[in-house]
């Protein structure tokens, strides 16, 4: 098991991140807390499901930023889990297998965003910042 929690301000956003390689997860982690975020990671799929399953009971994850490749249950595999779960949240998806036909897929499981590796830092956090935004926004007209 594989968790890394931050013990922080309950208005916080908290984001999970998946990721099959370990430098890279490490990596995301610093990036995201050192922009203020509250960051748990696995690099397992299946554990992502159980880590999301369990914050549901006390502070559900406000984004979910994951890869393709992992074990577990693929990238693709672990947005179908959630639809079957019909658990619905922001989606952020950074690859290194990028192409048109992995972006349809994406889209059709309800990806919002889309990023190969490797990474621009600062594109990342506006990209993050700016789904954040957007879904606080979606779920006040929701309302």
């Amino acid at each position: 098991m594989d968790i890394k929690k931050r013990n922080i301000n309950r208005n916080q956003k908290h984001i999970l991140v998946t990721d099959g390689e370990r430098n890279f997860l490490h990596s995301m982690e610093f990036i995201l807390e050192s922009a203020g975020y509250k960051v748990s990671a696995t690099d397992d799929g299946q554990e992502a499901i159980e880590m999301i399953m369990e914050a549901k009971k006390r502070q559900p994850f406000d984004l979910l930023i994951t890869d393709i490749t992992m074990k577990g249950l693929t990238g693709l595999a672990l947005l179908d889990r959630l639809k079957e779960l019909n658990i619905c949240m922001p989606t952020f998806v950074l690859t290194s297998y990028g192409d048109k036909n992995l972006l349809v897929k994406l889209l059709r499981r309800g990806c919002c965003e889309y990023l190969e590796k490797p990474v621009d830092e600062t594109d990342l956090i506006k990209r993050v910042r700016s789904l954040l935004i957007n879904n606080k926004t979606k779920k006040r007209r929701d309302v």
